[in-house]
């Protein structure tokens, strides 16, 4: 016969619910019981019989009764019924005179006989019902725990992979046999042939979402009290799986709603942006249209109105054109669509592209720069880089608050190109400095320039896509200091310079 051996497990209570080795064991382990009683009951009376003539055979009915309690306590209730029995005839047979017969004189001693026999089959039956209730009490408390422990770690799995894993995990310490969690329909089955495969549903017939099956041994097969621990795992790894469910719907849900709040800040924040410049536009083609239509207003403007109109048109149109870059770089960040065309690019080159492209927005046209020389070529794409750059010169000139012109500093640092653009304005609120990389985050206060909010949260996302980092700082003296930090590839590729600087320029 196939003795199966089951691996101890943290869990320590395999025993409570195993069959437990094998007939022949079990066997040998009840002679064992049976053969104590009974060496029990022979000490007793071997104690006994030296002590007879001094004490009144009635009191020596107490060592007999001890021993039928300490059966019934550990060996069990047949083993505890058999020391009763002998108790009696090893009582009537060396303790009461005549000795050595079961021959009685006095007819008093049948009532101790029957009081002995009476008293121990009584203690061995409640001693032994003591027991199993303090078995079945210890299976419960391991069941319990063993859910407990299941439970703990499924409320810790974030999906349906997980949540199999802990299962499995669960499964293989507390049965001692392999197990597989599958998801989907199908019914639930017991393959009885060899009873190998033991399968319980997940889920209501209605609503099944898979099948726990585990793989049991044919010759001890699952009891009814392992079945319902198996059947309450199943039910433990359906919640977890709803649970799951229900949490992705939930995410999916409040995702929906931050895409349809953003949209609508987008929509309101454009709507505001774009009103302006329009209008600027509209007024300045409206007072040269007229002139052209009537043929003597536009001759009142002299040449310096007519500049003026003009350059306000121009600067207004860029300014549009400033927004839609913006949006259309967002789109791209948020649809993981930005791609980056890569080149040996010139520093110098790269920061006179941002200050003609932001000339028309700073004082007199004036900005500090600190470049050393000899600064090693950066490998970005120049269009996007410019563009990132170009927004954060940008927020330094609307938030700079036109005392003096912001400062843009350049330096090695180790490995990385620090790029440093400085302000004297007002400056960040330390608890706004994260926060201004952040969609449509703008700080408030009176006065305050407009925007969509989206400057620097572009910036962020191409810095970021080129391998860098971006952040801001409070500047020494008042003001903020937005530090990019890019890394330098020294190694440039003559021969593939000039068709990038091309390709460049055509862009």
């Amino acid at each position: 016969m196939k003795n199966v051996k089951t691996p101890r497990t943290l869990h320590g209570w395999m025993a409570a619910f195993s069959e437990g080795g094998s007939r022949s064991a079990d066997a040998a382990a009840k002679r064992r019981a049976y053969g104590t009683s009974l060496l029990l009951v022979v000490a007793v009376t071997l104690l006994g019989i030296p002590v007879r003539w001094f004490i009144a055979p009635t009191n020596l009915v107490m060592l007999y009764l001890a021993v039928v309690v300490w059966s019934a306590l550990f060996l069990g209730r047949g083993p505890s019924v058999l020391a009763s029995v002998l108790s009696v005839l090893a009582f009537d047979f060396f303790m009461v005179p005549p000795f050595y017969t079961f021959v009685v004189n006095d007819s008093e001693y049948i009532i101790t006989f029957a009081g002995l026999l009476s008293v121990g089959l009584v203690i061995s039956s409640l001693t032994s019902r003591v027991r199993e209730q303090a078995r079945a009490a210890l299976a419960r408390e391991r069941q319990t725990q063993a859910l407990f422990e299941l439970s703990r770690d499924l409320s810790a799995a974030g999906d349906a992979a997980a949540a199999e894993r802990a299962v499995l995990a669960h499964v293989r310490a507390v049965f001692g046999v392999s197990a597989v969690l599958s998801f989907g329909n199908g019914a639930p089955q017991e393959r009885t042939e060899g009873g190998t495969i033991l399968s319980v549903p997940l889920g209501e017939p209605g609503t099944l979402r898979g099948i726990l099956a585990v793989c049991q041994d044919p010759e001890h097969p699952f009891d009814p009290a392992r079945r319902r621990l198996l059947e309450a795992f199943a039910i433990q790894a359906d919640m977890a799986l709803e649970r799951i469910r229900l949490s992705g719907d939930a995410r999916d849900l409040e995702l929906l709603r931050a895409r349809e709040k953003m949209q609508s800040a987008l929509l309101s924040s454009i709507s505001h942006e774009l009103r302006t410049p329009l209008s600027s536009i509209e007024g300045v083609l409206s007072t040269l249209r007229e002139g052209v239509d009537g043929g003597k207003e536009l001759f009142r403007l002299d040449e310096a109105a007519r500049s003026e109109l003009v350059e306000t048109a121009w600067s207004e149109a860029r300014r549009m054109n400033q927004l839609v870059e913006n949006l259309l770089g967002m789109t791209r960040l948020e649809a993981g669509a930005l791609s980056l065309r890569r080149e040996f690019i010139d520093v110098e080159e790269l920061l006179g592209e941002v200050l003609r492209r932001t000339e028309d927005r700073l004082a007199e046209g004036r900005v500090r720069m600190e470049i050393p020389e000899d600064l090693p070529p950066l490998r970005a794409d120049f269009v996007l880089l410019t563009q990132a750059l170009g927004n954060v010169l940008d927020n330094a000139v609307k938030y700079g608050g036109g005392t003096s012109p912001p400062e843009v500093r350049v330096s090695l640092r180790e490995e990385d190109l620090e790029i440093v653009v400085a302000d004297r304005g007002r400056g960040i609120p330390e608890a706004e400095l994260e926060r201004v990389f952040e969609k449509f985050h703008r700080l408030a206060f009176p006065g305050g320039p407009g925007g969509t909010g989206l400057g620097l949260s572009i910036s962020r996302g191409i810095v970021e896509a080129h391998g860098g980092m971006i952040q801001a700082r409070c500047r020494s003296g008042g003001g903020t200091e937005v530090v990019i930090r890019l890394p330098v590839d020294e190694e440039r590729p003559e021969e593939k310079k000039e068709p990038q600087e091309e390709e460049r320029r055509r862009t």
